[in-house]
């Protein structure tokens, strides 16, 4: 058996190489390196959860008070009722975000740049605001596409309106048989009209491809878009988009 040399709260130690490892004061032997992983996160967990947990102690502020608190820490208020206004419709909690960038180093003092204003932080909140309206309005977009995309060529290129439901057409049977459990689930939960027009009219298990795609997941759309057996069609997908198939 080998021995390692290191040293421990400052003393050299001589001990054998069965995977031991240092957590804060403490030495705990284990026999595999996969232990001794699973050992710490065991150990920090217990330790954060016993030792590290406090009473939550910080006392509610008013608008009105936490306008004073950022007066304190440096910040120009032109007009306090309207900036403790903004604070009652935003939040503290969610402007405080855009508060941080305006904090020296080190943070944890909570001192702000000279000549920081309220209404740069707002500024800032209302550009991010608009930029997430437009990346979500397009990132929408994209979502749509491909649902329908998935849907209607499946269906061209396999002449199958129920192709997504069929094995038949997908590489791996046990990723198949999850989507096909995921898909079940999604349809007993829907509150879609059209899904439940077609569980009381037809009698058909499935619904269309064109259905179940816009009941589904994103994540899911892919899982079944990386399982179908065509190269051909998957092809046709992503060449749709101007994609490589591996890519999409």
């Amino acid at each position: 058996m080998t021995k390692t040399n290191f040293r421990f709260n400052g003393v050299k130690n001589n001990v054998p190489n069965i995977g031991y490892f240092k957590y804060s004061h403490y030495l705990c032997p284990i026999r595999t390196r996969q232990a001794s992983l699973s050992m710490l996160k065991s150990a920090g967990r217990f330790f954060y959860s016993t030792y590290m947990k406090a009473n939550f102690v910080k006392p509610y502020s008013s608008p009105e008070q936490i306008v004073q608190i950022l007066k304190s820490r440096g910040m120009l208020i032109e007009n306090e009722h309207k900036a403790a206004s903004y604070l009652m419709n935003i939040g503290y909690h969610r402007l405080s975000a855009y508060i941080y960038p305006f904090y020296k180093s080190p943070k944890n003092d909570l001192s702000l740049k000279e000549g920081t204003k309220f209404e740069e932080v707002l500024t800032l909140y209302r550009f991010d605001k608009k930029l997430r309206i437009l990346l979500f309005n397009e990132i929408e977009k994209i979502e749509i596409a491909i649902r329908s995309v998935l849907a209607n060529i499946g269906c061209q290129e396999l002449n199958d309106k129920y192709w997504i439901t069929e094995a038949a057409y997908f590489a791996n049977t046990d990723k198949f048989n999850q989507t096909l459990s995921i898909i079940d689930k999604e349809l007993i939960s829907s509150k879609e009209d059209y899904i439940e027009e077609f569980r009381q009219n037809f009698i058909e298990t499935y619904p269309p491809a064109w259905m179940i795609t816009e009941v589904l997941s994103f994540g899911n759309l892919n899982y079944i878009y990386s399982n179908i057996s065509k190269n051909q069609l998957m092809k046709h997908i992503a060449g749709y988009f101007g994609l490589k198939p591996q890519v999409l």
